[in-house]
Order: C-alpha cells, then structure tokens, then sequence
C-alpha cells in the first residue's frame, strides 16, 4: 500500500507540493485514488483507476508517496 508522503500535501489549485524539492507537481490524476483510499491504495488499485505501476513506482522513488504496512 502506498499514501501520499507526510512531506507533501495537496493543494487543489497547484499541485503536490513536495517539501524537500520546494516546488509543486501536477498530480491530480490521482487525487480520486488518494479520496478513495483513505488507508492507503495498492498497486493494483492503481492501475485499476487507469495510473501505470511504472508511475507509482517512480512517484513512490521521487519521495511523493510512501509504503504502508
């Protein structure tokens, strides 16, 4: 299970913003995962609302989400 990082939060009108980069990052993409999935979403869960695992793998290295156990 992934979330978004304590570090960053969501701002509807600009983005991500990702504290130790100090800048935005378009991600609404995912903000209904992030609504559906207060716990968390899978992998699964992502490529099931159209978002490529790739992706969740690179945001989750770019420091923008974090494993859950």
């Amino acid at each position: 299970r992934f979330m978004l990082a304590p570090w960053c939060y969501r701002s509807e009108n600009r983005g991500v913003y990702h504290d130790f980069y100090a800048n935005y990052r378009d991600l609404s993409h995912l903000y209904a995962l992030f609504d559906a999935f207060d716990n968390g979403f899978t992998v699964n869960d992502a490529v099931i609302n159209g978002i490529d695992e790739v992706e969740i793998l690179r945001l989750y290295r770019d420091g923008y989400l974090v494993p859950l156990r």
